[in-house]
C-alpha cells in the first residue's frame, strides 16, 4: 500500500493501492558495465486503514523482467470469444508488441 519506487535516484512512480500488479520501465535509468544500480522501494502504511489487514512492507512476489528490445508487452495479450454456439466458437487474440530497438523491425 502506498509504495514509491526509485532507480538510481530517479522516482519511477507511486502506487497508492497495494493489491494490484504494476510495473516500471527501468532501462532509461540504468547504468551499464561495471557500474552499480540502486533500486529503492518505500512502502508507507497510512493509518487508520479500512482493511481488515492493512499490511506493511513487501509480502508478495517481486520480479525483475528482462526482455529483448522487441517483445510482447506485459498484459499485452487479450483473448475474447465474440461468438459462441453449440457447434463452435470464434476466438479473437490481440497481442501488443513493443519495439524498443533503435530501428524498425520486419514482420515475420
Amino acid at each position: 500500500m502506498n509504495s514509491d519506487v526509485w532507480i538510481n535516484g530517479v522516482h519511477l512512480g507511486n502506487r497508492p493501492y497495494g493489491y494490484s500488479s504494476f510495473q516500471y520501465e527501468l532501462t532509461p535509468h540504468l547504468k551499464f558495465g561495471d557500474k552499480e544500480n540502486v533500486l529503492a522501494v518505500r512502502a508507507k502504511v497510512q493509518q487508520p486503514c479500512s482493511r481488515w489487514y492493512s499490511g506493511a512492507g513487501i509480502y508478495r512476489h517481486v520480479r525483475l523482467t528482462v526482455t529483448d528490445p522487441v517483445h510482447i508487452a506485459q498484459w499485452g495479450t487479450y483473448v475474447t470469444t465474440p461468438e459462441v454456439t453449440k457447434s463452435g466458437a470464434t476466438i479473437r487474440v490481440e497481442t501488443k508488441i513493443f519495439n524498443q530497438s533503435v530501428s524498425a523491425q520486419r514482420r515475420l
